[in-house]
């Protein structure tokens, strides 16, 4: 509906409108303009962005340029030292070939550095270096491993001597003591023990002494801490002034000792075989035995390098303690006693995997049996049994197959069936032999048969 203005001429309104088109223009050019400014705005953002991206890619391209050049004309080239030098630093190469022989050498002069007994109730404790078993070698570097290792630790009581009336009887029925004629203990005691060669190889300056074989000798003289032999009395009368209890030293059997150095066996009552002597002033002895501890240890071994005078070329390399040598104290997570259940690996599973069907079980069960069989007796298996090593049966017989299972593909390890059975030994035992094997069909049809190209 048109506006009514009263009042107004139609010149006024004319020129109002007239007005307010001009108004229209010039929203409409400002609107123009600051379309433009943006747009140039928008264009100059864009050169710049352009030019930017233009700098960043010629940047680039020399730098490029500059390292492509360097690597190829000024850069060092590894070469094959320098190639073996970061093998070197990033493989561990410790050497643990001579490590065994090592071991047997350091352990006992090691453990005796460490020990400590009461001398009144030990001949001497030693370790017995032909028992050393290396279990674990712990390489922390190139030049640092932990060894683990177990030996026997040998342990010698003082012999006793026997005071017991009854025992003294007993060896006397036994004609221990029949022709015994005790010898006088000497009126010195001897500063060392000197060896001096006889018929019955006895020293006849020590009277009462017992003979001592050369290798017992170089054992003692082994020992670092051993007891050292009493001085016997002045007294040379047993019958009316005893000598003080001497300690023996440790003799090997002699049935053929010279009168009051016998070492003898009580063997007829006693089931320890026990072993009796006389010593010189006539007091009777039992001779204890040798007992054998196994014990784990553990020891720091560094290996190192010997330079020549230019300090960079190695000339010699040995080993060295890098610690001392300790009881190793912690019980291995072993699963050593409790076998009634064992997990069985999932290399050797066949979970996920189909066994065959019923008929080319039972006839693959019987073919391996008859397989197993032939193995074991010997008879000629070159058909059915594929395999570049040969057959060992310990000299054992086939009893029977107690289980067999077969599967349509192999498992992880290659195999594709397990069998259960028994072999007869010669000892006069069965054994349960649990295999896995890798049974592969022979012919088609009515003629297939099967072969074992791979058994555990």
């Amino acid at each position: 509906m048109a506006k009514i203005s009263f009042g107004k001429t139609k010149e006024d309104l004319e020129a109002e409108a007239a007005r307010k088109q001009r108004q229209r223009e010039n929203d409409i050019k400002e609107h123009i303009n600051e379309q433009e400014r943006k747009l140039l705005a928008l264009r100059n953002k864009q050169k710049i962005q352009k030019i930017l991206i233009c700098a960043v890619g010629a940047i680039i391209v020399v730098a490029l340029l500059v390292y492509g050049t360097y690597n190829t004309f000024f850069k060092h080239v590894l070469d094959t030292n320098d190639v073996k030098q970061e093998i070197y630093n990033n493989i561990n190469l410790y050497p643990a070939d001579g490590l065994d022989n090592y071991i047997r050498t350091v352990c006992e002069p090691m453990f005796l550095k460490n020990i400590s007994f009461d001398q009144s109730k030990y001949d001497y404790i030693d370790v017995d270096e032909s028992t050393v078993y290396i279990s674990r070698v712990r390489k922390l570097s190139n030049s640092l491993a932990e060894v683990y290792f177990s030996a026997d630790v040998l342990m010698k009581p003082a012999d006793v001597r026997v005071t017991d009336e009854a025992v003294i009887e007993r060896l006397r029925r036994n004609g221990f003591l029949n022709s015994i004629t005790p010898t006088p203990a000497p009126t010195t005691a001897p500063t060392e023990t000197t060896e001096i060669e006889g018929t019955d190889g006895v020293n006849p300056e020590v009277k009462g002494a017992e003979p001592v074989s050369k290798d017992k000798k170089k054992k003692k003289k082994k020992k670092t801490t051993k007891k050292a032999t009493p001085t016997p009395t002045e007294e040379t009368t047993v019958e009316t002034t005893p000598a003080p209890t001497p300690v023996p030293t440790e003799v090997p059997i002699d049935p053929n000792a010279v009168s009051g150095k016998i070492a003898s066996k009580d063997s007829s009552n006693d089931p320890d075989d026990v072993e009796y002597y006389i010593v010189g002033n006539g007091l009777i002895y039992q001779k204890s035995k040798v007992i054998r501890v196994r014990y784990n240890f553990y020891l720091p071994v560094e290996f190192f390098n010997i330079y020549d005078a230019d300090g960079k070329t190695a000339v010699a390399s040995g080993y060295k303690p890098a610690s001392n040598l300790n009881f190793y104290l912690l019980n291995d997570v072993h699963q050593d006693k409790d076998f009634s259940k064992i997990e069985l690996n999932i290399n050797y599973s066949f979970e996920g995997i189909k066994e065959v069907d019923e008929e080319t079980l039972t006839a693959a069960k019987i073919k391996v049996d008859n397989i197993l069989n032939a193995l074991y007796t010997g008879r000629d298996t070159s058909q059915d049994f594929y395999n570049y090593r040969t057959f060992n049966t310990f000299g054992a017989s086939y009893v029977k197959l107690l289980d067999f299972h077969m599967y349509e593909s192999p498992n992880h390890l290659g195999y594709n069936a397990t069998a259960q059975y028994t072999v007869s030994a010669t000892q006069g035992f069965e054994y349960q032999i649990n295999c896995y094997m890798l049974v592969e069909p022979v012919g088609s049809g009515q003629s297939r048969t099967w072969k074992i190209t791979k058994i555990t």
